[in-house]
């Protein structure tokens, strides 16, 4: 009898202390469930995508599959602590305050999701599949641009768009029509297809360059017409993005600038994409001397004079792209084919 009145008594106490919600119960709990977090936290890094020397969409976009692989692996490892303490019956608090805070990072995650996927920022965390040489031409123009400290410019802003930009050869040369296009056909700015010309598979990483600024151009123009729901001229992008051409090659080394014009000493028509980029670079010569002599009979400033260069070389480029049949035709109808 004594023996079944003390069972009773230690099964009254053991039914005490499941349900003991003392303040300081619940404070060790919640000091523990602290501690069993940050060991989570230490487990997960490994599992976790770094974004070194990635712009700030790029690391955006894989912070966001950080986080969502965060909410996944904390709610593994929450069920492996919760099996084990229901089976001890032991810290089971610590468990429930664990699985409540997994609820509330699914809340915050499923928010993000609704968030992330109603802006118009590249989402994708890895790049599409490029040739090698479109990668290092993307790279040349990285380190000769400067494009972290580019902003404000069209080829900056499509940086930041690097992993949304699928550049392919078109292998039908002739139905191109032109030596790369940007098709301007996706509003959610996720799949933004550059093509170069097929023709162009045996040439070095310059003049796939050369070509490729003129189509980032374009697909920054593009960026900031959907961001910011406007309208540009045809014409006037297309003497923008002939004279980003002008600008990569003034950043260019000498090394390099001398190879380029070494070819186009050596037969001018041997490389189409040189060819353009003399014609434009020579545009540029002239509007220089122009505004250098008007400088000087009107004591403009350096930035006076910088402005004169790019906004008359813009106009005369202009001029020259509304006389072609070919920019006419294109610009008619503002085709999603941009050149």
């Amino acid at each position: 009898m004594l023996f079944c009145t003390s069972n009773m008594d230690q099964q009254e106490e053991i039914k005490k202390n499941r349900y003991n919600f003392s303040f300081k119960r619940i404070v060790s709990r919640l000091f523990l469930t602290g501690v069993v977090g940050i060991i989570f936290g230490i487990v997960m890094f490994p599992f976790m995508r770094v974004a070194d020397g990635l712009l700030f969409q790029q690391k955006a976009s894989i912070g966001g599959e950080n986080l969502l692989r965060m909410i996944a692996l904390w709610g593994i490892f929450t069920a492996i602590v919760t099996l084990f303490t229901f089976w001890k019956k032991h810290f089971r608090m610590v468990s429930v305050l664990l699985i409540v805070c997994w609820i509330i990072s699914l809340a915050l995650g499923g928010l993000f999701l609704f968030v992330n996927q109603s802006s118009l920022e590249c989402k994708r965390s890895t790049p599409y599949v490029l040739d090698s040489e479109f990668n290092r031409a993307f790279d040349l123009k990285v380190q000769r641009l400067n494009v972290e400290k580019s902003n404000g410019t069209y080829w900056g802003i499509t940086y930041n768009y690097r992993n949304c930009l699928d550049v392919q050869y078109y292998e039908k040369s002739e139905e191109l029509g032109a030596e790369g296009l940007f098709f301007a056909v996706d509003p959610t700015l996720q799949n933004l297809k550059i093509f170069i010309s097929s023709d162009y598979k045996s040439y070095d990483d310059l003049t796939i360059s050369t070509i490729l600024i003129h189509e980032l151009t374009h697909v920054g123009q593009y960026i900031d017409e959907t961001i910011n729901k406007t309208k540009s001229d045809c014409f006037g992008n297309e003497a923008e993005a002939f004279i980003s051409q002008t600008i990569l090659l003034s950043q260019l080394n000498q090394e390099e600038v001398r190879s380029i014009y070494s070819r186009i000493r050596e037969n001018i028509n041997a490389n189409p994409a040189f060819k353009i980029l003399l014609g434009v670079e020579q545009t540029q010569g002239e509007e220089y001397n122009a505004c250098v002599t008007l400088g000087k009979a009107n004591n403009l400033t350096d930035q006076q004079l910088n402005e004169c260069i790019w906004t008359g070389m813009k106009n005369k480029l202009e001029v020259e792209i509304k006389a072609n049949p070919y920019y006419q035709e294109q610009c008619k109808n503002n085709s999603s084919r941009t050149n």
